[in-house]
């Protein structure tokens, strides 16, 4: 079946099936809160924003200690936001950005081309972090590139990076590679490939420099 959203915030607990979500609002951003704390889902079908004159679309993950897992290959106009819980992406999903706020994770097993946001908050009174943790219970993520100040951890898995991690002006707070952990990053002949505020590793890392051509 189609949800065919035509408000501006439509609020549910867990999103199963394999029909599609519609912005049907012409020019207007829709978002979709999925809100559960208790029972995790998997969505096999795909977002939708048919043209342009429809607006984007906010898929919105919120419900601590659940999972949302995303698996059909698709492209659409808006952002995935993980507020908290964990967003799986286990195929070639790509909104127009990710965005993970404090409490939130982000992993899976897809290509993630769009850009990946970790807002962590960082104050005297609230250290909270937004997390980069690659995997389904082991497997490959293929992200571009990673900005913010959270934390990427890879831990039997495989993080491969075709972009670079960070910004000179941004670090990402910690790089830490653990168990059979693998990060795969391209050779960035103007600079580093990663700027990172810490990095460990513990148990059986390896990490791979691409060259370019």
């Amino acid at each position: 079946a189609n949800l065919v959203s035509n408000t501006f915030v439509q609020t549910i607990g867990t999103l199963q099936g394999t029909g599609m979500v519609v912005n049907a609002r012409s020019m207007a951003p829709q978002e979709l809160q999925i809100s559960s704390t208790t029972n995790n889902c998997t969505f096999d079908g795909v977002f939708v924003t048919p043209d342009l004159t429809n607006g984007h679309i906010r898929v919105v993950k919120n419900g601590t200690n659940t999972i949302l897992r995303l698996t059909t290959a698709h492209s659409f106009r808006g952002t995935n936001i993980v507020n908290a819980g964990t967003m799986l992406v286990n195929a070639a999903i790509n909104p127009s950005a990710y965005l993970v706020n404090s409490n939130g994770i982000l992993g899976g097993t897809g290509i993630i081309t769009a850009p990946i946001y970790l807002n962590s908050i960082v104050s005297a009174s609230n250290n909270t972090t937004a997390y980069l943790l690659p995997g389904d219970s082991g497997g490959t993520l293929t992200v571009g590139s990673v900005y913010g100040n959270g934390r990427v951890v890879i831990s039997n898995a495989t993080l491969n990076v075709t972009g670079q991690l960070g910004t000179m002006s941004q670090r990402l707070a910690l790089l830490l590679l653990t168990n059979t952990a693998a990060l795969q990053i391209p050779l960035d002949t103007n600079g580093p490939s990663a700027y990172v505020a810490e990095f460990g590793g513990e148990g059986f890392g390896a990490i791979t420099i691409s060259c370019p051509n």
